[in-house]
């Protein structure tokens, strides 16, 4: 078995070629590895075809392109800001899009997979916003029913009312409130899970959980405002890239 990628929240955006550069040179760095999953926000907003149509030309896209040339499988499964992702970057560039959540199988490891978003289960205030923003109605409205402009302008102005609410809740909101609940993943391990890998938090962690006399694992990927942040799987052991401090 090849090397297993698992990556999220790099929150690519135009005009912003920083992290799309970090970004892109990670897809030409690992050719030909088994597979890469990406756990979502990878784009800061996903707005639709129209929205691919104009991104197409950039770098990022021709380097999905030639990774999946190369053999690498491709995933990609939505987070908060990106789950209107679908079917035409698969058509587009051979990344197949997953539900929000899936589960990966590597050597005897059953892994559950997501953006991690809906582990914040104290964040009551978020979790309804969630389950509002994902109606299907809603969303197939926006993605097919409305104009790229007016869908461009809405995707920034929510971008920007988040940015402003993470910042009041950071000052407001304990971090326990905001953060993953681990009660709630410890039900996850309860059902038969060995790994639990999502994003959303922004901070390279991992927790190490024992129940009963078994030892589950808790991965939770780090953003890339400062260049590539990853977890990858070879010869039978996940690694942090860049390694976690101490």
């Amino acid at each position: 078995m090849g090397k297993t990628y698992f990556v999220s929240d790099v929150h690519m955006r135009p005009h912003f070629a920083r992290r799309a550069s970090y970004f892109t040179a990670f897809l030409h760095s690992i050719q030909g590895a088994d597979a890469l999953y990406m756990l979502g926000d990878i784009f800061d907003y996903w707005v639709g075809v129209g929205q691919l149509r104009k991104a197409l030309a950039d770098p990022v896209f021709g380097a999905f392109r030639s990774l999946r040339h190369s053999g690498t499988r491709l995933y990609f499964l939505g987070g908060n800001r990106d789950f209107l992702v679908g079917s035409e970057i698969t058509r587009a560039c051979g990344v197949e899009v997953l539900p929000e959540t899936a589960i990966v199988r590597l050597d005897d490891l059953k892994i559950h997979i997501s953006h991690g978003d809906q582990f914040c289960t104290k964040d009551t205030d978020y979790l309804i916003f969630r389950t509002f923003i994902r109606n299907p109605v809603l969303t197939t409205t926006f993605k097919y029913l409305t104009p790229l402009f007016f869908r461009m302008w809405l995707a920034k102005l929510l971008r920007r009312s988040s940015k402003a609410i993470v910042k009041t809740k950071t000052k407001t909101k304990p971090r326990k409130i905001r953060d993953i609940n681990p009660v709630t993943v410890a039900r996850y391990f309860i059902r038969g899970f060995d790994v639990l890998i999502c994003g959303h938090i922004h901070q390279p962690r991992h927790v190490k959980m024992r129940i009963g006399s078994k030892a589950h694992h808790l991965y939770m990927l780090g953003h890339w405002d400062e260049g590539a942040s990853y977890l990858v799987y070879d010869n039978g052991e996940f690694r942090f890239v860049p390694e976690l401090k101490k």
